[in-house]
């Protein structure tokens, strides 16, 4: 399969999913609400995510541990992974 750039669509290697933009956005708010409703925290495995690429985060694939959290939490500033990042030597 040979992935050309499209209208929404820029192609990355080892990145299968597109990055949200101004033509995405209005679908991005509506599948946040429709996930925090329908997925389980308690049933999510990071594991499963280890060595694959998180779209929108950082070019770099997933892992479970305290730099790559660092990572993400200077990308966004989240409340949640200041947290974690608190916690986590404890």
């Amino acid at each position: 399969i040979t992935v050309e750039r499209g209208f929404a669509t820029i192609p990355l290697p080892g990145i299968d999913v597109p990055f949200h933009s101004r033509y995405l956005w209005a679908g991005v708010m509506p599948f946040r609400a429709y996930l925090s409703k329908k997925v389980n925290p308690t049933h999510l495995n990071p594991d499963t995510l280890v060595g694959k690429y998180v779209p929108n985060l950082i070019a770099k694939p997933f892992e479970v541990t305290k730099e790559y959290a660092q990572l993400i939490y200077d990308q966004t500033l989240s409340p949640r992974l200041d947290k974690v990042l608190r916690k986590w030597d404890q």
